[in-house]
């Protein structure tokens, strides 16, 4: 199964001024353990990849294509799509900038019929101490909880 990953700067007037950059790193799930994937890089279009971008960041950074769309009057926009091919549970892990605070965000999918689902997902505006997520997604992946340390 393919999966993509998203990372990005964007500079934004509308609907709201804001300045976000985001870097994700993609996990395999294994054994409790967690895998670095090497995934093969490309350039964005809103054509093949703005729905994909709605379901990643509409909850986790409330940041829709629409909104880039919107806001790129007088902003700016640039974004790699990262496709890895994965096999079973991942954690995706955005390093996050937003508006010059630094974020890291948690989400993770398992397989269920055929596909992944997104079964946890941090959200900027409401996050738990890094501790709380931690130990919530280690349950939920079976993973060690020193697993996350590293990520």
């Amino acid at each position: 199964m393919i999966v993509k990953a998203f990372s990005f700067s964007a500079s934004l007037s509308e609907p709201y001024p804001r300045r976000v950059a985001v870097e994700t790193a993609v996990y395999a799930v294994s054994e409790g353990a967690l895998r670095r994937l090497e995934c093969r890089g490309r350039g964005f279009s809103f054509e093949l990849d703005a729905l994909d971008f709605d379901a990643e960041f509409g909850d986790v950074l409330q940041l829709t294509s629409a909104d880039v769309i919107r806001g790129l009057a007088g902003g700016s926009f640039e974004c790699r799509v990262s496709e890895c091919d994965v096999e079973g549970a991942l954690l995706k892990v955005y390093n996050a900038t937003v508006n010059g605070r630094s974020y890291k965000l948690l989400a993770a999918y398992k397989p269920a019929e055929g596909k992944l689902l997104k079964v946890y997902a941090d959200i900027v505006t409401n996050l738990a101490p890094w501790r709380e997520r931690a130990r919530a997604v280690s349950n939920l992946l079976g993973l060690a909880p020193s697993a996350l340390e590293s990520v």
